[in-house]
């Protein structure tokens, strides 16, 4: 099931290291599963995503979540950035302690478009539009 799923997966240490990947993962960054195996998560992640992935591992870590979902950058190793959504949880042992990270990749496009123009101009459509109309 790990090797057919229409996703990337993969199962990372404590440690950031990537234990066991798919050929999905492998496709969306390019990566062989042998150099996945040599590279963190942080190798792979793009400088401005780098810190909020960090802060919800030390989140996981400290139990204070059990998992998180976000949409980030990965470097692939032709150069180009991969878009992904990524959902990643925490398994823990007996002793509570985590054993490894499960982590699934899917991909996604760019950034996202936002629905109105932003600033001023975007507070007036909103308005306007919520206004009652008078027949004419």
């Amino acid at each position: 099931m790990f090797e057919q799923a229409a996703v990337g997966m993969a199962i990372v240490g404590a440690d950031g290291k990537m234990l066991r990947v798919n050929q999905r993962l492998c496709e969306i960054v390019g990566y062989t599963a042998d150099e996945l195996g040599h590279l963190c998560f942080q190798d792979l992640t793009h400088p401005d995503d780098l810190a909020a992935d960090l802060e919800a591992r030390r989140a996981m870590v400290t139990g204070e979540q059990s998992s998180y979902m976000r949409r980030k950058r990965y470097f692939r190793k032709d150069g180009n950035i991969a878009w992904i959504r990524l959902a990643t949880a925490a398994i823990r042992g007996d002793t509570g302690r985590i054993d490894c990270f499960v982590s699934v990749f899917e991909t996604s496009p760019g950034p996202y478009a936002p629905k109105w123009p932003r600033g001023r101009a975007s507070k007036s459509i909103a308005l306007s539009s919520s206004l009652p109309t008078t027949p004419s």
